[in-house]
């Protein structure tokens, strides 16, 4: 029988994740949107697995369905109606980061439509809830991480495994599962199967697996070490690319580094910026290798120290103060465009004039055509 099957968890304790609680609590309370999220392995299909026991379930998998018409039939229309089990119902909607990018057709507004509607608590689970087709959800729901799991947690797991299966094991061999297995735990029993077909373990046979590693790790490996074999090859096992690495660094360097170090570090990020000036400007991609180095070498080795201690990683809100400043201007732009056919004078500088010009726009409503957004703006920023 195969171990991850055999050896699947059957209580919460079992579960080596601190949110698993959280979930639960939120189910209690009843609150409508729930995104379960984390990596392969991690233990969310497990921990969902044992709660919704408790419950009548009502399933899709997005991937499965090409549209909004599928998901209203199948889940809106459900949510008016009671259990025929006497028991709580619930939707669970899985693989969410599955849907298709050209034919989803109105599968997050749908989902939206049903958590708005429903009495009925709503689980999604997927992977990455960042995903920027996923924005609408991540605003009615509540966000519950499930992370990798520690290496310890993974070698006592699979110490336990052994012991039952009768399997001669050294615990160097059983830690090299866990520290290969990258957090993945899944992974980790598939591989002590693999190793110990024997009856002892022999790592000979096992290839080392390699690893996509969510950005925080990617974080963590270079502002936790000062190793150049870890962060010389950091985009090897990182899936992002280094535009966005760069403003996570940024945003997360404050946390981390103090005083000079950050300061240094900083440098180093603008050798970066520096270098990819000029792959842009003359198209010499050769320059990459450099950029890469500084923000991963470069800032690992800015500070003189390892930094310890636990720090809860944010995500870069660079872009979302791009959008908000782009929305505030939003209003500006189309009245500097309606201005400018009532007066023929150059746009550019009718927008640099633009604090001089609003005192009295509202004087000519009429002759501009300002609609209600516009004015209810002119009257907010006079």
């Amino acid at each position: 029988m195969i171990f991850v099957d055999k050896y699947k968890p059957q209580k919460l304790e079992e579960i080596p994740q601190e949110n698993v609680i959280k979930l639960k609590k939120l189910l209690s309370i009843k609150k409508k949107g729930i995104f379960v999220y984390g990596p392969t392995g991690c233990g969310k299909s497990a921990t969902i697995e044992i709660i919704l026991k408790e419950y009548d379930v009502i399933e899709i998998d997005p991937s499965d369905y090409m549209g909004r018409e599928e998901i209203e039939n199948k889940l809106i229309k459900s949510s008016k109606q009671s259990s025929l089990y006497g028991k709580q119902k619930l939707f669970l909607i899985d693989n969410i980061n599955g849907i298709s990018r050209i034919n989803d057709k109105g599968c997050v507004e749908a989902i939206v439509e049903l958590i708005d509607k429903s009495v009925f608590s709503v689980v999604i689970v997927g992977n990455d809830p960042y995903d920027i087709r996923l924005k609408a959800l991540l605003k009615v729901c509540n966000l519950v991480e499930f992370r990798l799991v520690d290496g310890h947690s993974i070698f006592n797991i699979l110490k336990r495994i052994s012991e039952i299966e009768g399997i001669v094991y050294e615990e160097n061999d059983l830690k090299t599962i866990s520290r290969r297995c990258g957090g993945d735990l899944r992974g980790a029993i598939n591989d002590l199967q693999v190793a110990s077909s024997l009856g002892y373990i022999d790592l000979k046979g096992v290839d080392e697996r390699t690893y996509e590693t969510d950005i925080f790790n990617g974080l963590k490996l270079v502002f936790k070490s000062r190793s150049l074999n870890i962060t010389k090859s950091i985009f090897d096992n990182v899936n992002y690319d280094f535009n966005e690495f760069v403003l996570w660094l940024e945003e997360n360097l404050p946390l981390e580094y103090k005083g000079e170090d950050l300061m240094n570090a900083y440098i180093q990020l603008g050798r970066a910026t520096i270098f990819e000036s000029r792959i842009k400007r003359w198209q010499y991609w050769r320059y990459l290798v450099y950029v890469i180095h500084y923000i991963s070498s470069g800032v690992a080795f800015a500070k003189r120290d390892k930094c310890v201690g636990f720090v809860q990683y944010k995500r870069t809100m660079k872009p979302l103060r791009i959008w908000q400043i782009n929305m505030k201007l939003v209003k500006k732009r189309s009245i500097v465009d309606k201005l400018v056919k009532l007066t023929h004078s150059s746009k550019k500088r009718l927008f640099k004039d633009f604090n001089y010009y609003r005192l009295f726009l509202l004087d000519y409503k009429d002759e501009l055509k300002l609609d209600a957004d516009e004015i209810n703006w002119l009257r907010n920023n006079v």
